[in-house]
């Protein structure tokens, strides 16, 4: 036998000294529930609407498990915050909640997003209609991290915000941009609709709920609905994305950068404190065809020193829909890029929902619709102009990927991510996957990718 087995570790000594082969960085991570691919049904009594809006991921310190906020439907559709925890395989963690899951009826009409606090405390913003106001209210509840209701927040758990209290009037608000500061009071941003157009407004919170006296910002940028979509903190700055709403046209966006202390801005950054974007292309690029029908999503930063710039993304309302991009200095909001990703004259069909740079650094992930599919993509700087960006070569000869997930028979296969994070080479995604599109049947859906595998199978 000792014969043997030394023949044995002799034979397979050569493939274990050898440089390992990995997958590639798109392709799905066999370890997490066999084909990477997760779909998980609440079905709480309504229409089954289930669509996850956020992923977060625990530390490896805390087992790095992820944990899948969104929306779904109880009896009579009224929507409800729906949390699922799952252990890095892709199983449910049924420790959390009650088996694995925390349904919670806060009387939200939308929930948009969520994060952990340094306590892995979970936030959940989105808009409720239940507050005793005749209109729409910004919602905040925080669960404590074991998924029960936190009652050090705002004595209940849940709080319900008007951003406009400063100025009077009673008009539709609405949280859709969430920043946790250092102590773990928030900052809330969304958008405040009275008689007139809608206005991008933030709003800061105590670590115990209780909104702050310092005034709520609005930029007043005038005539067109816009909102507070996303944002980002870099250093002592917090920079913040608006989105216009409502209507078939739409620009481009704005970027605002605000002290997150005292919730003014920073005049130092564009012209007063903001960068107001164009739909003109940097030459070179593409304006994706369009005068208007934009759509910002998204916002990441990106690089380091003089060249750390501020990288937005989005898509056009059109058919089919094409990415672009908007890069500018963190600094002072100058040096202009913008331009369509598309591949030279070749159309791509990719709508950006979210981006989120790579842990080296090196390039920005792209997560959203791919056609009718949840989509992955990647792009890098441009060698020629490092502020601009073109398609990464090296993910997919530059190409989107779209996954599909299954779907009741004879149903189609449609999926689309709206959240994303990354991990050493390992991005998850998550969203919707239609299980029956002609019962608006949807499921929350996670993807992984990138697992460093061995092709030969040893691992």
């Amino acid at each position: 036998m000792a014969n043997f087995t030394s023949r044995v570790l002799a034979a397979i000594a050569p493939l274990l000294l050898s440089t390992p082969v990995f997958a590639t960085d798109w392709a799905l991570d066999p370890s997490f529930d066999f084909d990477g691919r997760v779909a998980t049904a609440f079905d709480a009594g309504g229409n089954n609407f289930d669509s996850a809006a956020r992923v977060l991921r625990y530390p490896s310190s805390q087992g790095g498990t992820y944990l899948a906020v969104g929306q779904v439907n109880l009896a009579g559709n009224t929507p409800a915050i729906g949390i699922i925890r799952y252990f890095p395989n892709g199983a449910i963690d049924t420790t959390f909640g009650s088996n694995g899951r925390v349904i919670k009826n806060a009387c939200m009409t939308s929930i948009t997003d969520a994060a952990f606090d340094s306590q892995f405390r979970i936030v959940v913003i989105g808009s409720t209609s239940c507050s005793g106001n005749a209109t729409r209210d910004a919602a905040v509840v925080r669960f404590s991290a074991n998924g029960a209701d936190d009652l050090s927040f705002a004595g209940d758990g849940s709080l319900a915000l008007k951003f406009n209290t400063d100025i009077g009037g009673d008009g539709n608000d609405v949280a859709s941009a969430l920043l946790v500061l250092p102590d773990d009071s928030l900052i809330v941003g969304g958008g405040y609709k009275g008689t007139g157009s809608e206005a991008p407004y933030i709003k800061k919170i105590s670590v115990n709920g209780v909104p702050s006296t310092i005034p709520a910002f609005t930029p007043g940028f005038g005539s067109t609905d816009e909102r507070f979509v996303e944002v980002v903190q870099v250093g002592t700055r917090s920079y913040w994305l608006t989105q216009q709403v409502f209507g078939a046209s739409n620009a481009v966006g704005q970027l605002v950068a605000i002290d997150p202390v005292t919730a003014t801005t920073i005049d130092a950054f564009g012209i007063a404190g903001r960068v107001a974007f164009s739909n003109v292309a940097t030459s070179g690029y593409s304006s994706c065809g369009l005068v208007s029908n934009y759509r910002s999503t998204s916002l990441v930063p990106f690089g380091e020193g003089s060249d750390a710039t501020l990288k937005v993304f989005g898509f056009t309302n059109a058919v089919p829909s094409r990415s672009f991009f908007v890069s500018v200095r963190q600094s002072d909001g100058g040096d202009y890029r913008a331009g369509c990703l598309d591949n030279g004259a070749s159309v791509v069909d990719f709508s950006t929902v979210t981006a989120v740079t790579s842990p080296d650094g090196r390039t920005i992930n792209l997560a959203g619709t791919r056609n009718t599919q949840m989509g992955f993509w990647r792009v890098s700087p441009n060698p020629s102009d490092p502020a601009a960006l073109l398609r990464d070569p090296s993910f997919n000869l530059g190409a989107p990927i779209g996954i599909d997930f299954t779907a009741a028979s004879g149903q189609p296969l449609i999926s689309i991510a709206f959240s994303m994070l990354t991990q050493d080479r390992q991005v998850v995604l998550a969203g919707a996957r239609v299980w029956n599109n002609s019962t608006s049947d949807f499921d929350f859906a996670l993807a992984r990718f990138g697992l460093n595998i061995f092709i030969d199978g040893f691992e």
